[in-house]
């Protein structure tokens, strides 16, 4: 039998390959469980195996965003015009919800 250190190990690791695998402006992305993009799914999916989202969920998203941006800007903005605007809307949501002012 495997104990339950073990088998978080495990479903840690699957979950990171998962995670990995999906580009940062892929999370909005549609589904075929229409009126889900592929967070929201992500975020369900978390849930319908016993991980409680609600404290933490929005708030990591956000911050981890802020954060991506905030190392690669200058490559962001150096790169395509439609996914810097992308970046930007997205950081700025971000900000807006965890009340952090954000310069337009």
């Amino acid at each position: 039998m495997t104990d339950i250190a073990e088998l978080h190990a495990q479903a840690l690791d699957a979950t990171g390959r998962i995670v990995a695998g999906i580009p940062p402006g892929r999370w909005h992305a549609g589904t075929p469980c229409q009126g889900w993009d592929v967070r929201a799914l992500f975020q369900a999916e978390l849930e319908r195996h016993g991980i409680a989202t609600g404290g933490w969920w929005q708030k990591q998203l956000d911050l981890c965003l802020i954060a991506i941006m905030a190392t690669f800007a200058w490559g962001k903005a150096l790169g395509d015009a439609n996914e810097l605007a992308w970046w930007q809307e997205q950081t700025a949501a971000a900000a807006s919800h965890q009340g952090i002012p954000a310069d337009g």
